[in-house]
């Protein structure tokens, strides 16, 4: 299990994500670090899981900060380049060639992310590579959004909840999207990896690299699950209904069914060969397939 006095992005992520409370952002925490985050609250508060913390095994996380904003704040007028003065405030830099969308600071990545495609009255041009603000806010330079569609599902009743710092002396309250919208994004993203993963026009170091990384978001759905709470679960009826109109949902299940269920899917093998016991494994597999079927679509 991973030490949860080790957290090398803390010092970096929490005075980004204090201002942008104070902005009123309603952003959210994606990726690895948002479930890190997530076990050192359960870990250090006890509370009950889907699957007890002490058959979590450990838990690498990338030197990534990925934050969703909701596209109406890409398209604020005073919010928007609000942000960007922030991070740069902190010392964080534009990174080319994707400098609206991503910063970095001691090698430290800080992408942001939002859904798309947006709704009618937002005031946003969106393209394949970015979405920004219509038209450029005169108060100062303005951040861009880098288009994820998997995302349309992470202000769904978000799970809130004080993560305390690695030294336990403080607290900040962290919001990251409900679990089965996080599943939704780590299938898709899982198999967009895998996929890079086979092809053969790109040198093998960078396949093997893809493959680690699909099964990273294969292992991420797993833990997210047994990471879920009783209050989670309660609302999951909900979520799954703000889901299913969209796309990225019909993906995720398809994908879902022929990697993670059947038997002879490259992410079920591969995650009865982790440090997970297969019981735990099939259990979640079980629970995830109650909501993505294809009946569900």
């Amino acid at each position: 299990m991973t030490d949860i006095s080790n957290d090398s992005l803390w010092e970096y992520f929490v005075p980004v994500w204090r201002k942008l409370e104070e902005l009123d952002c309603k952003a959210c925490l994606i990726g690895g670090y948002a479930l890190a985050l997530k076990q050192r609250w359960l870990i250090s508060t006890r509370e009950a899981t889907l699957i007890g913390y002490e058959k979590w095994p450990a838990l690498r996380v990338t030197q990534d900060l990925d934050v969703v904003f909701p596209i109406k704040i890409i398209g604020d007028q005073k919010k928007n380049p609000a942000i960007h003065s922030i991070l740069s405030s902190l010392g964080w830099i534009p990174l080319p060639p994707h400098e609206n969308w991503t910063y970095a600071k001691n090698e430290i990545k800080f992408e942001i992310h939002t859904p798309v495609p947006p709704p009618e009255e937002v005031s946003v041009t969106a393209d394949a590579r970015r979405v920004k603000p219509r038209p450029k806010p005169h108060t100062g330079e303005s951040i861009h959004g880098t288009p994820n569609s998997e995302a349309v599902g992470f202000d769904i009743f978000p799970t809130e909840f004080f993560c305390p710092s690695p030294d336990e002396t403080d607290s900040v309250l962290i919001r990251i999207p409900n679990p089965l919208s996080l599943c939704m994004m780590k299938i898709i993203s899982a198999e967009d990896r895998y996929r890079k993963s086979l092809d053969e026009k790109n040198p093998e170091a960078k396949r093997e690299l893809q493959l680690r990384h699909a099964r990273k978001h294969a292992g991420d759905v797993v833990r997210t699950i047994a990471m879920t709470l009783r209050s989670e679960r309660d609302k999951m009826d909900e979520v799954l209904a703000g889901l299913k109109p969209h796309k990225p949902f019909k993906n995720a299940c398809e994908i879902f069914q022929k990697r993670f269920v059947a038997p002879d899917g490259w992410a079920r093998l591969f995650l009865i060969t982790m440090q997970w016991e297969a019981d735990d494994v099939n259990s979640i597999i079980d629970f995830l397939s109650t909501h993505f079927s294809m009946n569900n679509e």
